[in-house]
């Protein structure tokens, strides 16, 4: 749901031996360490994975817990929400009726909802289904009623009725923007042409046909039975259960599922039985791109490259879960890794794209990729390493700082602030969250990439009292289960979003502060 942005670099552990080619056992005995050792070090309470290769399920297991009390070992029927991967399955019920020619992706959405009415400033330009499904609308990214922090359980009709009169962001069109609300309308669409409500109509044309039969987009009896109970984290050490209820938005994160149905949807993919095939390569197909541009949104479907070859799928994070379903459809390899932790889309992504790089390697009987490991940072390197760092050239910078016995790197313009850590001979940022590029230390000058790092100041102590123009600000704002944190540092007002988004804010006028572009 959130659409995080995360750093993700190969990670395996040892080579097998010299001369002989990879098995399938290799394999699954590197990703089986690997899912361990994610599960401990990140403190997973659950963590699913299937591996499909074509018509076969390679492997399917799960580690780890599906109940807090640790009576109940998760496998690959755990139940779990997935988040925006819900999105794939709504945009494959609309691409069903684009097939049936009762719906036209191009023409104007109000064709099929009348009632649709968000305030469009470019006239010559009507929003479509298509702008829609692969982020071009440039409609907002919540809806203000029904939205991710929203727990009235309002309709779906509410949910997408609010969005009338909010003024486009972009022009149709023009610019990804990821939205959440986008894609309710998307369902909204479904539920209206159907005639039934979204979740029994999208069970009925996607998920009955395909044989998910432990997924729904409803809490149902069957679902809770193996629902894993996930855990909420802040960087105070705070956890706490997640928030079950359920999102007005459902066609956009509302999906609870198993990786073994995940695994029956890939394999139906890889055989053409989803949709035609023609269907399938323009979803799978950058949309509003260039014509050599190979990474974007396709219609629900991420694209992007992985080792030289195409790569679709979609992550998921949603409150305590998170999901990664990736696929090479020219090679037709996929993995799906699901886990229980708030906001660990940098693991499950991890696991999913080093299964990926493992898999290729063996099939064309290669060595398998080295596997990086981060171990905590002495004292010493954490007390020498705390301060800002600047690339002179782009004035981009970072932080990094110290809390109590942990050490983290905190992008300057905001965003996640994740843990630091060495893996032998560099440093990296290493969590739940995000696996970074190597950082390497040249004297007092971080080189990561082609990007130099100088350090330009030590981080000041906090003031004794705050600003006065402060004090009416500083506090907690929203919900008791998604708290928005106003706090001074450095004799700058900050926001912490959603426990983990942190950002800084400049002031506009003495009512309105504004978050970085």
């Amino acid at each position: 749901m959130r659409g995080l942005t995360l750093f993700l670099v190969g990670w395996v552990f040892t080579s097998v031996s010299l001369g002989q080619a990879p098995t399938q056992a290799d394999v699954i005995a590197r990703v089986k360490a690997l899912c361990e050792r994610e599960v401990r070090d990140k403190n997973l309470p659950a963590l699913s994975i299937a591996i499909v290769d074509d018509q076969k399920v390679l492997f399917q297991t799960g580690f780890g817990y599906e109940d807090a009390k640790k009576t109940r070992p998760a496998n690959a029927d755990t139940v779990y929400r997935v988040g925006s991967v819900s999105k794939l399955f709504t945009d494959i019920a609309i691409m069903k009726l684009v097939e049936e020619k009762q719906i036209d992706l191009d023409a104007p959405v109000e064709k099929y909802l009348p009632t649709f009415k968000p305030k469009n400033q470019f006239n010559d330009t009507k929003l479509t289904l298509r702008m829609l499904m692969s982020h071009r609308s440039g409609l907002i990214r919540e809806s203000p009623v029904g939205n991710y922090f929203d727990d009235t359980n309002p309709t779906l009709e509410a949910s997408v009725d609010s969005i009338n009169g909010l003024e486009l962001i972009y022009k149709p069109g023009e610019k990804i923007k990821y939205s959440n609300a986008a894609i309710a309308t998307v369902g909204r669409v479904l539920e209206v042409m159907k005639k039934k409500p979204f979740p029994e109509a999208l069970k009925e044309s996607t998920l009955d046909p395909l044989k998910m039969t432990n997924s729904n987009f409803l809490p149902t009896d069957t679902v809770k039975k193996h629902l894993a109970e996930a855990v909420m984290w802040s960087y105070h050490g705070r956890e706490f259960p997640a928030p079950t209820f359920e999102l007005g938005m459902a066609p956009a994160g509302s999906l609870y599922t198993t990786v073994g149905d995940l695994a029956t949807f890939m394999s139906a993919v890889f055989a053409e039985r989803v949709l035609k095939p023609d269907t399938m390569k323009e979803m799978f197909t950058p949309q509003f791109a260039k014509a050599d541009e190979k990474q974007g949104f396709g219609l629900g479907f991420m694209v992007s490259e992985l080792e030289g070859t195409k790569r679709i799928g979609h992550g998921g994070a949603i409150y305590g879960f998170a999901t990664e379903i990736a696929m090479l459809p020219e090679k037709k390899l996929g993995v799906i890794v699901t886990c229980s932790r708030d906001v660990a889309n940098g693991t499950t992504s991890r696991i999913a794209d080093e299964t990926l790089k493992m898999l290729l390697a063996k099939r064309e009987g290669k060595p398998l990729p080295e596997i990086i490991e981060t171990k905590a940072l002495t004292k010493e390197q954490s007390a020498a390493l705390a301060l800002r760092y600047l690339d002179p050239e782009s004035k981009r910078f970072f932080d990094i700082e110290r809390n109590n016995d942990l050490v983290y790197i905190w992008p300057g313009r905001g965003g996640l602030r994740s843990k630091l850590r060495w893996d032998g001979s560099a440093y990296r940022a290493d969590d739940c969250m995000s696996f970074g590029p190597p950082m390497v230390l040249k004297g007092m000058m971080f080189e990561i990439g082609k990007q130099s790092y100088v350090p330009v100041a030590r981080l000041k102590n906090a003031p004794a009292a705050p600003a006065p123009e402060f004090l009416g600000l500083i506090g907690e704002y929203g919900w008791d289960h998604n708290v928005l944190y106003i706090y001074e540092k450095n004799a700058k007002l900050y926001a912490l979003i959603e426990w983990i988004c942190d950002y800084p804010l400049t002031k506009i006028d003495d009512n309105t502060y504004a978050f970085p572009d």
